[in-house]
C-alpha cells in the first residue's frame, strides 16, 4: 500500500523587491498577562487598562512552562511597543511562530483579526502573518494584545514573535500553510484556511505538490 502526501505552498510572489535591508523587532520579552475570568468577555485590548498587576511572560515558551500549569480556556497577552517613525507608510507585518491553540489579534484596541477557530483549526503549529500598517501610529506607543484560547495541554504563545517591515511583494512563500487532509482509495480533499495571512483573499496562487512514499 502506498500513501500520499500533499503539501500546499501560499505563493506571494513578485518580480521587484523592497529596496533597504529588511528591518525587525524582537518581541519575545515583557508580554503582560493575565488568565480571562468566568463571565462576559472583558475589554483588555483597550490602551486604559491598568496591567500593572499582571504577570511578565516570556513569547516563545507556553505559559505553563511560567508558573500557569493547568490553565485552559481564554487568557490575554499585552504589550506596548515604540514603533520607529521611519516606519510610517511601509508594511508592517507581526509574524508569530505559533500560537496554542487559536487568538484574536487587536492593535491600539482594533481587532485585526481572528486566527484559528476550533479543534479543527488550531495554530498551535502554523505560523500567522498580519500587516499592522493600518493599525499602528510610527513614532508613537502602541499596543498589541492577543485574547488567547487554550482547549487542553499547552497554551500560548510558545514560538518567538517579531514584526517585520518589509514590502509585502518580497515575501516568498510565507508561510507554509499545512493542510487538513481526507484520503480514500479516489480522492484527496484539502482545506486551506487562507485567514491565517491576516486578510481577507479574494484571489491567490496555490502551488500543490503530491509525492509517494512505500508503506
Amino acid at each position: 500500500m502506498k500513501r500520499a502526501a500533499c503539501f500546499f505552498t501560499f505563493l506571494y510572489m513578485t518580480a521587484s523587491a523592497w529596496a533597504e535591508t529588511p528591518q525587525t523587532m524582537d518581541l519575545s520579552g515583557g508580554w503582560k498577562f493575565k488568565s480571562e475570568p468566568a463571565g462576559p468577555m472583558p475589554a483588555w485590548q483597550r490602551a486604559w487598562v491598568a496591567d500593572t498587576g499582571w504577570a511578565v511572560l516570556d513569547a516563545g515558551r507556553c505559559w505553563e512552562e511560567q508558573g500557569f500549569v493547568g490553565l485552559d480556556g481564554f487568557a490575554w497577552y499585552r504589550k506596548e511597543i515604540n514603533v520607529p517613525v521611519e516606519w510610517a507608510g511601509r508594511p508592517v507585518w507581526l509574524i508569530l511562530g505559533a500560537v496554542n491553540d487559536a487568538f484574536n489579534l487587536y492593535c491600539n484596541a482594533q481587532p485585526v483579526n481572528a486566527f484559528g477557530d476550533d479543534s479543527r483549526h488550531s495554530v498551535a503549529n502554523i505560523p500567522s502573518l498580519a500587516n499592522l500598517q493600518p493599525f499602528l501610529k510610527p513614532g508613537r506607543r502602541n499596543l498589541l494584545a492577543l485574547r488567547v484560547y487554550d482547549w487542553g495541554g499547552s497554551g500560548g504563545i510558545w514560538q518567538p514573535p517579531c514584526l517585520l517591515t518589509v514590502d509585502e511583494t518580497v515575501i516568498d512563500r510565507f508561510p507554509l500553510l499545512f493542510c487538513h487532509l481526507a484520503t480514500d482509495a479516489n480522492r484527496i480533499e484539502a482545506v486551506l484556511n487562507l485567514t491565517q495571512l491576516g486578510r481577507n483573499w479574494d484571489r491567490c496562487r496555490v502551488e500543490f505538490s503530491l509525492t509517494e512514499a512505500a508503506t
